[in-house]
């Protein structure tokens, strides 16, 4: 017999088991059946009227209220973000809080493999379990945090059809609809119960440029500080120049190509305040009692969740360039400037410099994730006797996620442009790439020079989780 601990049912307030038949429970976190009312961990439970009453839509929404729970990723995670809604107990890290369906696993999303809660259907959420102790000795190291256990519906009778739209009464904007269909009922004198769910969400994008508190970047004079001024990145759109090494100059240029001051770039306003999703979502469950020891169940769950978040336009960060100094973007006074400089010139009708410029020729920086995960669980369970029972189950789950990352740049293509300026140089040189023009204001850099440099990235990330589990319960009596 292979057995393993699997968190099952779960219980009512903090440290406090609910009664259930026979005033017998299962507790989160473990198989052993209790007769008693107190929990080996502490144990808070979320019930479908709280989720009714607060109109959840993702479920990480009422979770994130909770004070074991510090809020991870969720609808306003842009940056940082993925497009996820993932949880963190005590703020431990999402990959050391396991998060479980009807106590059993449900499959990871990416490369870091953590469960997604856009992927289960909260319109299906009897109850959720949280549980913040003890549990790493169940389930081991990825439930260090705990764990938090959603126990889903599976007898429901009757047809439920629920509906929402929500939206800023301010400013009429940052609309959320929710459209969920359950049918459900029982079939063979009761014995049986078979439930199908249908879900749709539509979240619409919102901008931080939108809002007041969210337009403006903020700098402050670090911990402690209460002054904030206006701030925002050195990485700005009419570039920043400065010496290969030392401060002898610090400037970016005019329209004209003319070394003058520079200012931030305020960044915030083309960033999602809140991230714009649709999702799909089916999910079915079935229990078929063939006997009086014999139980059949069986649970399937498919979402489509289609998720983008958004950057301002990619800053190239600190670059090291060298650029020829026959440039002809170059105006006299910049060229002078740079040319004078013993750290920049290499006395080769070149010289080295550090850059920092915002592209936004190429556009804002958009990751578009579209996630598709299912997950099958058929198994039988029951009674042996009055003090023993079994559960016998496999689970299978997959998900698969293809995420396209826009608006990047590639460096060397970015060097390559900028020594191939159409100077004397460059044409002595036989070069071909797009001349690139980074010294004479914004919006300089030719459609052919962006569509040279820019780069879009795919990444597809396929998790699958295979568990078969044969768990044997019950007492041990008459030992001494």
């Amino acid at each position: 017999m292979a057995s393993t601990l699997i968190g099952g049912l779960a219980t009512a307030a903090p440290a406090m088991a609910q009664e259930a038949d026979d005033d017998v429970v299962v507790i989160t976190g473990s198989r052993i059946q209790r007769t008693d009312t107190v929990a080996p961990s502490p144990i808070t439970s979320v019930d479908e009227e709280l989720f009714e009453l607060n109109n959840v839509v993702n479920t990480e929404d009422l979770l994130n209220t909770l004070p074991q729970l510090i809020p991870a990723f969720d609808a306003t995670s842009n940056n940082p973000g993925n497009g996820t809604a993932t949880v963190s107990l005590r703020g431990l890290g999402t990959t050391r809080t396991l998060v479980l369906v009807d106590g059993q696993r449900f499959v990871g999303s990416g490369a870091a493999q953590v469960v997604d809660l856009n992927n289960i259907p909260a319109a299906m959420v009897e109850r959720v379990d949280v549980v913040t102790g003890g549990a790493s000795a169940v389930y081991g190291s990825d439930a260090v945090a705990g764990v938090v256990n959603f126990i889903l519906r599976d007898d429901f009778e009757g047809v439920e059809v629920s509906t929402s739209h929500e939206f800023s009464m301010d400013e009429g904007d940052a609309a959320i609809t929710d459209v969920s269909v359950t049918v459900g009922g029982n079939f063979d004198n009761g014995r049986g119960n078979a439930v199908l769910s249908f879900g749709y969400t539509n979240r619409e994008a919102v901008f931080q440029g939108s809002r007041e508190f969210s337009k403006q970047a903020w700098w402050s004079n670090g911990p402690g500080s209460t002054t904030y001024y206006p701030g925002g990145s050195s990485n700005i759109p009419t570039t920043r120049i400065r010496p290969a090494a030392g401060s002898a100059f610090d400037v970016t240029s005019d329209a004209n190509g003319n070394p003058v001051a520079w200012t931030p770039y305020n960044y915030a306003p083309t960033n999602y305040l809140q991230l714009p999703q649709e999702r799909h979502m089916i999910s079915g469950f079935a229990t078929y009692e063939i006997n009086d020891h014999v139980e059949m169940y069986a649970r399937g769950i498919y979402s489509n969740n289609v998720v983008d978040s958004q950057l301002a336009p990619t800053p190239t960060g600190t670059l090291g360039m060298t650029i020829n100094l026959d440039n002809p973007f170059l105006s006299a006074n910049m060229q002078n400037l740079i040319a004078s400089d013993p750290n920049s010139n290499n006395g080769d009708g070149t010289a080295d410099i550090r850059i920092n410029r915002r592209m936004q020729e190429i556009g804002t920086r958009n990751n578009l994730r579209d996630t598709n995960t299912f997950q099958g669980v058929f198994g039988l369970r029951g009674d042996i006797n009055d003090n023993w029972s079994y559960d016998v189950f496999y689970n299978y789950s997959r998900s698969s996620v293809a995420q396209i990352l826009g608006g990047n740049i590639s460096v060397s293509a970015f060097q390559e442009a900028l020594l191939c300026d159409g100077g004397p140089t460059a044409l002595a040189s036989g070069c071909t790439a797009p001349a690139l023009d980074i010294f004479n204001g914004e919006n300089t850099v030719s459609a052919a020079a962006g569509d040279y440099i820019s780069r879009t990235g795919a990444q597809i990330d396929v998790v699958e989780a295979t568990q078969a589990v044969a768990a044997i319960t019950g007492e041990l009596e008459n030992m001494a």
